[in-house]
């Protein structure tokens, strides 16, 4: 199946397969517990954030479909979200408090 070869596949969801553990955790940990998160993209190779990226909130959901992705669902009310460029995080805190959960 080319869906093995190309995402790690985590409790049914889809990561890429160079999101380190750790991130991944951390994902499926939000999800599992709805906590609200901070997302910061940005070059995984020299820990730059990118310049026209601003921080996303939310909650960690999963896409539908065969493929379930990590999307970010922006409140408790919204029913979709924007997929999560998973192998491209370099620093995830908690929304309340903004406690460090991961940095590159």
């Amino acid at each position: 199946m080319q869906e093995e070869n190309t995402y790690n596949i985590i409790d049914g969801t889809y990561y890429h397969m160079s999101t380190p553990s750790e991130v991944i955790s951390i994902l499926e940990h939000s999800r599992q517990t709805r906590t609200r998160i901070v997302i910061e993209y940005g070059n995984v190779n020299t820990g730059e954030a990118w310049k026209d990226a601003t921080p996303n909130r939310g909650f960690v959901g999963r896409s539908l479909g065969p493929v379930k992705i990590p999307i970010l669902i922006r409140t408790s009310r919204s029913w979709d979200g924007d997929g999560i460029l998973d192998h491209c995080i370099i620093e995830i805190r908690k929304s309340l408090g903004g406690r460090a959960l991961y940095k590159l």
